[in-house]
């Protein structure tokens, strides 16, 4: 490998850790403050400021944040029930980040699974 090769993973492998401290950082601070809303059958999150804002405005740092509050809340928020006879239903997800130069939000929505690896078939 080159020198300019080796330089430019160390920049990536620092942009990646940059990365994913500010998607432990943000979920800790959503769960830490109690911004996960219960509206109509949805965990709901805005994202509204902080200093990582501009970082969730790509979609993928975004579902990175979505997954890793998937598996943080399995333990902690149960599933509803529907009725009485029926299984506890796993909740969605909806995660939603202001984008403040275009003042538009980006939404993504992302469905949990109660227990590590439930898969539904059809």
């Amino acid at each position: 490998m080159t020198g300019f090769a080796v330089s430019s993973a160390c920049q990536c492998a620092r942009q990646l850790v940059s990365k994913v401290r500010a998607i432990i950082r943000t979920g800790s601070s959503i769960i830490d403050k109690g911004d996960l809303r219960l509206i109509r059958g949805h965990l709901v999150v805005q994202l509204k400021q902080g200093p990582d804002l501009a970082l969730f405005t790509q979609p993928g740092v975004l579902f990175r944040l979505g997954l890793w509050l998937t598996e943080v809340l399995r333990d902690r928020v149960s599933g509803a029930n529907i009725s009485r006879r029926s299984k506890k239903k796993s909740l969605p997800l909806i995660l939603a980040c202001l984008d403040e130069q275009g003042r538009t939000y980006l939404v993504i929505g992302l469905n949990e699974s109660i227990d590590f690896g439930d898969v539904r078939k059809k």
